[in-house]
């Protein structure tokens, strides 16, 4: 199937806005996911621009490494220099209430949900009784008395 200049014009700017698009949502997660994979759909806009003659599927490998290749190479360093922890440094010091525990781990609520809490050392802890985030740590709450 050939591709007419007009779909390559159409593929080039939807692949552009698209990635622009993604780049501005980025500023309402700050976690540095959108604005790798919005730098791989601006990355295959930028060579459709530069009048490779690119077919769908090729599009999408292009925009699919281009992406994985920025999230492994920019997305740490991204982090590390603007102090981010994947964007979740917003929850340390809030409380949560205890479900169950037993030494140094147990089931809290926070914010409607339960999640399962860690603390450093063990610690005997009642129902309903509140700690304090320290950080979060995948879907693992550490907690302080």
């Amino acid at each position: 199937m050939e591709v007419t200049q007009m779909d390559l014009a159409t593929a080039r700017t939807l692949w552009l806005a698209l990635g622009c698009l993604l780049m501005a949502a980025e500023m309402l997660s700050g976690t540095f996911v959108l604005l790798c994979i919005g730098m791989g759909a601006l990355i295959t806009g930028l060579l459709l621009s530069l009048g490779l003659d690119l077919e769908f599927n090729t599009q999408l490998i292009v925009a699919a490494l281009s992406s994985a290749l920025s999230l492994w190479l920019l997305r740490k360093p991204l982090l590390d220099k603007f102090g981010k922890s994947a964007g979740f440094e917003e929850h340390a010091g809030q409380k949560v209430k205890v479900l169950s525990w037993s030494g140094q781990e147990g089931r809290v609520r926070y914010r409607g949900s339960d999640w399962t809490a860690k603390s450093a050392e063990a610690m005997e802890c009642s129902t309903q009784t509140e700690l304090e985030i320290e950080r979060v740590d995948g879907l693992t709450l550490w907690v302080r008395p």
